[in-house]
């Protein structure tokens, strides 16, 4: 992921990785953003429960962007876009960085074979209830 930054630091918005469930299944290889057959934007797991080595040696650029569980973002990125919107309770957060630093003309940078294995949302108390407030903030905030 460094390497990825360091040759393209100048356009770089986020790097992110591929998160594991412990069986290998991959959780998540980054965000996508789908319209619904009643044309809702829905945001969801690019790659969920696909097989562990599916993304192996690609880096792939022009991205949404993936989750804050892994990511590499500049400092100074960071600091400029104002970083993590605090008004979120749970999830999105995130969402709305990498959508930022798409709207400041950087590119969000995935790459397959940086691995990670995320426990997170094994552990979360309340595994299938997201606030509906929080991701109806991050699509008002961006609007397709």
């Amino acid at each position: 992921m460094l390497e990825v930054y360091l040759q393209n630091k100048n356009v770089c918005g986020t790097i992110f990785c591929r998160l594991h469930f412990a069986n290998n299944e991959i959780q998540h290889a980054g965000i996508q953003l789908i319209r619904d057959k009643n044309k809702q934007l829905e945001i969801s797991h690019k790659g969920f429960k696909s097989y562990y080595n599916f993304y192996t040696g690609s880096v792939e650029k022009n991205t949404v962007g993936g989750t804050a569980a892994f990511l590499l973002i500049d400092r100074q990125l960071f600091e400029k876009i104002g970083g993590f919107n605090p008004t979120y309770t749970e999830c999105f957060e995130d969402v709305e960085l990498n959508l930022a630093c798409l709207t400041h003309h950087r590119k969000n940078y995935f790459v397959g074979d940086a691995v990670c294995y995320h426990f997170e949302s094994q552990t979360r108390q309340h595994k299938d209830r997201i606030k509906i407030s929080d991701y109806e903030k991050v699509v008002a905030a961006k609007k397709c």
